[in-house]
This record gives C-alpha cells, sequence and structure tokens, in this order.
C-alpha cells in the first residue's frame, strides 16, 4: 500500500458530506478536495462537473450523475471516468460508516486499479456496501454486493 498523499485515488467531496468523511479518508492516505473551498458558492454545475473529472465524488445525492449527465462539458466517456461513493445513511452516521467499511472501499478501488474495470458506483448503506463496475466501455455496469467480493490477486 501507498502511504502519505501519492495513492492513486483522490476525492471531491460534494457540499452536502459532513467534513468528518473527508477527514476519515485523509488519514487513510488519500488527496481530499471539498467542493466548497474548491468552488465559489453558487457556482454552475458545469463549475462542478469540470472539477469532478479524474476524481471520485463522494456525495449523498443519488442523483449526482444525473447533474454531471445533464453537463455539457462531460462527454459520455468523460462521465464514465467519474466514479461516485454514494452514502446512503444518516449524516451522523456517515462519518462511522465511512471509517468502518473503508477497507472494504479501499479493497474495491485497488481492485480496479489493477484488474481494471472502472468503479462507476459504490454505495455505502446502514447494512451493505454495493459497488457497480463497468467492465468494458461498451459494457452495461454490473452489479456486485458484499456476498460476491472480487478476491485479490
Amino acid at each position: 500500500m501507498a502511504s502519505g498523499r501519492d495513492r492513486p485515488f483522490q476525492f471531491l467531496i460534494d457540499e452536502n458530506v459532513q467534513s468528518g468523511v473527508a477527514e476519515v479518508i485523509w488519514s487513510f492516505g488519500y488527496q481530499v478536495y471539498g467542493s466548497r473551498r474548491s468552488l465559489s458558492a453558487g457556482a454552475h454545475d458545469e463549475d462542478l462537473a469540470r472539477l469532478a473529472r479524474n476524481l471520485i465524488v463522494v456525495s449523498h445525492d443519488r442523483d449526482f450523475r444525473m447533474l454531471l449527465r445533464q453537463s455539457s462539458f462531460l462527454s459520455r466517456r468523460d462521465l464514465r471516468r467519474v466514479p461516485l461513493l454514494q452514502l446512503g445513511m444518516s449524516y451522523v452516521r456517515s462519518v462511522e460508516r465511512t471509517r468502518q467499511c473503508w477497507p472494504i472501499i479501499e479493497h474495491h478501488l485497488e481492485y480496479a486499479r489493477t484488474a481494471g474495470p472502472e468503479i462507476v458506483r459504490i454505495v455505502l448503506l446502514e447494512q451493505e456496501i454495493e459497488v457497480r463496475y463497468q467492465l468494458d466501455r461498451d459494457d452495461d455496469p454490473i452489479s456486485e454486493g458484499l456476498w460476491g467480493q472480487p478476491q485479490p490477486s
């Protein structure tokens, strides 16, 4: 595992996510950008789409991808390169749940980096984690729950 801030993934924290979630991700050695700090108040969706490119977006919003899809800045191909870590629990629980599940999330990130499938979405819920991979750019994404985790090579 890499140390410091040299890990291959970087995260963009949506404005609706507690700063404690960003601190958890940062504590595991990842670079974290906050949309509140990176963009001015009232920034347009285009600005957010431009910023989200090549980052993993962390949000409570289910429709965050829809917002990006409406952007004229991101092509369909670019959109696939913007993975989403969706927090599907209360704001109060999101920090502890992120900390608790980070080793599993990190496992899936490393699997995607080394084995090739792109992660489309990770949904962190109260009782489970759902992961959606894009195996081939022309294929439909596949979903995988905890019961079918890929094994490290």
